[in-house]
């Protein structure tokens, strides 16, 4: 499978208008951002909808995949994750994503998703196909 990246994801495109224009840092074990969510990323009241915190995570993965494998692509085949606590509109999220195996068609990674006290807000484990 042929995969055309058109700076449309909805994740990190910087062409998409609703998209989250997510920016990764290199970090020692994987890639780190940081979201600041506004209303429209609402689900209930000053919460943030738990679509956008898996949006977070997974695009956070996949960028950490990239990283682990010098611009691979890749492609989400599982994620589980577990919201700890409610994200606020209007406060900053750090996510924090690495890889945990690689196997020759396969990568494994966990990540983070945290508030400004530190506190864990969802953790996720997500597995990758390496795209070729």
């Amino acid at each position: 499978m042929k995969l055309e990246d058109r700076d449309w994801c909805f994740g990190c495109g910087k062409k998409n208008p609703i998209g989250l224009k997510l920016k990764f840092t290199q970090i020692p074990d994987g890639v780190k951002t940081i979201f600041i969510p506004k209303k429209e990323h609402e689900g209930y009241k000053d919460i943030v909808h738990g679509g956008v915190i898996a949006t977070l995570l997974d695009e956070s993965l996949a960028w950490a995949c990239k990283s682990y494998t010098n611009k691979l692509t890749t492609m989400t085949t599982s994620l589980e994750i577990k919201f700890k606590k409610p994200a606020i509109v209007g406060k900053p999220i750090l996510v924090e994503a690495s890889m945990t195996k690689n196997s020759r068609k396969i990568i494994q990674g966990k990540a983070l998703a945290k508030n400004s006290a530190n506190q864990i807000l969802a953790e996720a484990q997500g597995k990758f196909i390496k795209v070729v």
